[in-house]
């Protein structure tokens, strides 16, 4: 069982989420909830929960804090985080504090689903498992430039090494990761979420809005039809015209 606690300061959306969660997810075990950061942050102090799900704009007069604050002020203890809201603005910022998924309400059962089962192969995993070692390690230094990334899919989660990655295709809410190994993963994270992801990773470089690319695997620069980059397996790739300069000055420098 997942011991869980819910943060949601609208008494309608705590009500469907808990019926949703009762109804669907017999593995959550709800021990707890909050309507604001003050009373979430004592409950989650005192119960020590596996999985939180926060809904992100929860303050008030007394409470001025959202979700991401609670987060920040939270002791450092491994846990997983699920945010509910109605922005979906709010993504790349959930992404930063590793939030495990990000649903936008109305909430989707089968979305919400997903999230609970993945949020089980993680914390009901034996902790010797040295892959899960490495994530919590993840987790906990975010601020670490670790040499591999976590890939949600729809059916878990799948380690890879950054320098295997040839480049990251956008595929709607979706993306490709394409390996070296002539491999390919579909990713339930977008592009967007990658950029950000591996901003601090200099040979990582956005050359079309569909595009992210690992320069060390370019093989040539084509200058005709707009431009493009011949990858190493032989793929070629379009740059568009407003990242076009930058790539240049990029190429100049390396």
């Amino acid at each position: 069982m997942l011991n869980t606690i819910i943060v949601e300061d609208e008494p309608r959306a705590m009500s469907l989420l808990l019926k949703y969660l009762a109804k669907y997810c017999p593995t959550v075990n709800i021990i707890g909830t909050a309507t604001d950061a003050n009373e979430a942050y004592e409950i989650i102090n005192i119960h020590k929960p596996q999985l939180l799900f926060l809904d992100i704009e929860i303050s008030n007069d007394e409470s001025p804090e959202t979700s991401f604050d609670l987060l920040a002020r939270l002791p450092k203890y491994h846990y997983e985080v699920i945010f509910v809201t109605a922005f979906n603005h709010y993504a790349l910022q959930a992404i930063k504090f590793h939030a495990l998924d990000y649903l936008l309400k109305p909430i989707d059962i089968d979305e919400l689903e997903k999230a609970v089962k993945l949020a089980e192969q993680k914390l009901l995993s034996p902790v010797s498992n040295p892959q899960l070692l490495d994530l919590i390690n993840h987790l906990q230094n975010p601020k670490q430039k670790n040499k591999r990334i976590w890939i949600p899919m729809s059916d878990g989660l799948q380690a890879v090494d950054i320098n295997d990655i040839l480049y990251i295709e956008a595929s709607g809410r979706y993306s490709y990761l394409h390996l070296n190994s002539a491999s390919k993963i579909l990713s339930t994270r977008n592009l967007k979420i990658y950029i950000s992801l591996l901003e601090e990773h200099p040979q990582f470089a956005q050359i079309h809005r569909s595009y992210l690319i690992n320069t060390n695997y370019i093989s040539k620069y084509i200058s005709t039809d707009g431009g493009f980059v011949q990858m190493s397996n032989q793929t070629e790739l379009p740059i568009s015209r407003r990242k076009k300069q930058d790539f240049l000055d990029m190429l100049n420098n390396l």
